[in-house]
């Protein structure tokens, strides 16, 4: 794994600033920032491919749209079992009618906090091996392009395992460049809104002295 590359790919691109601009604007819009989850995938699909310039335009944001919703809909299944289990503490309400005699309601109390206490590792658990799991099913998606590759498990564990040293370091690399890029792309859209915030500014202004 080259790790100077994964991390410099994106200033090597002639137009990087164009479309790390692009990609401020779009992931700060509500429901349109799905198409930067597709943009993501489009540049692992040309990482795949060795592409020499994996950091793609944005010509294809309806496709990117497409995408990033079809992989948050599939995040949003395996993420089923925590929200199941999310669902369990609103059942303390049935606490109150349990009967007070002998003590009984302190008992129900009692099991009702272990359980929770036990649901709520296995939700800390699930999240943790869910997130190691999570980028195999988004690097199978990317490569192949159909929504069932999200849930073809032999072939994300062949991804995770084939080469679990790699994967697990690119995953360090990736989380490490991804607060980079995000830091970036913060500071873009704090000018971008600056920017506005100033235009918006000068306009009450003029309108004053005018």
């Amino acid at each position: 794994m080259n790790i100077e590359k994964s991390i410099t790919y994106i200033i090597e691109d002639q137009e990087w600033v164009s479309k790390t601009l692009l990609a401020a604007i779009i992931s700060n819009v509500p429901i349109l920032n799905l198409a930067w989850i597709g943009y993501i995938i489009e540049i692992t699909r040309n990482v795949a491919d060795h592409d020499p310039e994996p950091l793609p335009d944005w010509s294809r944001l309806g496709q990117n749209f497409i995408s990033g919703l079809l992989l948050m809909l599939a995040a949003l299944i395996y993420s089923l079992p925590v929200l199941v289990i999310a669902i369990f503490p609103m059942f303390g309400i049935f606490l109150g009618f349990i009967p007070a005699e002998e003590n009984l309601q302190e008992y129900a109390a009692g099991a009702f906090g272990i359980a929770l206490f036990i649901l709520v590792c296995c939700i800390v658990v699930y999240a943790i091996l869910l997130s190691f799991y999570f980028p195999g099913v988004m690097i199978n998606y990317a490569r192949k392009g159909k929504f069932g590759a999200c849930f073809q498990i032999r072939e994300i564990f062949d991804i995770i395992f084939g080469n679990a040293g790699e994967y697990l370091l690119a995953l360090v690399v990736a989380i490490a460049a991804s607060i980079g890029i995000g830091m970036l792309i913060s500071a873009i859209s704090l000018l971008f809104v600056w920017i506005v915030c100033i235009g918006w500014i000068l306009l009450f202004i003029v309108g004053a002295v005018a």
